[in-house]
């Protein structure tokens, strides 16, 4: 799986909350968090509301706190959710995959693809 860049995860967030509305995209994230693996490593990334608004924000929080997905002695602001990278980018490829291809920007129609094929 390709990682997504910092600005196509951001426009992934936005696009999602649009798509899919703030409920379905609670209920999407959740059933995507549910699915991910454990990470093997700690590494954590922080989705702040600058980058993807607080609406997106307060989803994830939401979902974090439904499926118990907390990173252990770390506690992120009102502005930020702290979550491990290898979640963020499950949500990320999860989310990227539940919009309609056709109203994807081209990188991300590509990257989509590539993950289809397993490229």
């Amino acid at each position: 799986m390709n990682r997504v860049d910092l600005g196509l995860e951001t426009l992934i967030w936005t696009m999602a909350l649009q798509h899919l509305g703030r409920n379905g995209l609670l209920e999407a994230v959740v059933d995507l968090w549910k699915e991910a693996a454990p990470p093997v490593k700690q590494t954590v990334e922080y989705l702040e509301c600058a980058r993807v608004g607080q609406a997106v924000l307060d989803v994830v929080r939401d979902a974090q706190k439904a499926v118990g997905a907390y990173v252990p002695f770390r506690q992120g602001t009102p502005h930020q959710v702290i979550l491990y990278s290898l979640h963020a980018q499950h949500l990320s490829h999860g989310l990227m995959h539940r919009l309609p291809i056709n109203e994807l920007p081209r990188p991300l129609q590509i990257l989509v693809l590539e993950n289809d094929m397993g490229v």
